[in-house]
């Protein structure tokens, strides 16, 4: 998950190795868009992205605005 901030601040970047869960994509992204909703980065963040990373290839699943 990134973060996306305001220029000159630093992204936000958050890991959950899908390769260690055995939960689908959306119950991940949900939980841990719950959780990041708690952290006191979440106010700085204008876009959030979901990416899945299979062996370096990356894509993005979700994106919150």
């Amino acid at each position: 998950m990134v973060g996306l901030t305001p220029a000159g601040q630093a992204n936000i970047v958050w890991f959950s190795p899908l390769s260690q869960n055995n939960k689908k994509s959306e119950k991940i992204v949900d939980g841990m868009f719950r959780r990041f909703q708690n952290d006191k980065g979440f106010a700085s963040c204008r876009v959030i992205q979901f990416y899945e990373y299979p062996y370096g290839n990356e894509n993005l699943i979700a994106e919150c605005k």
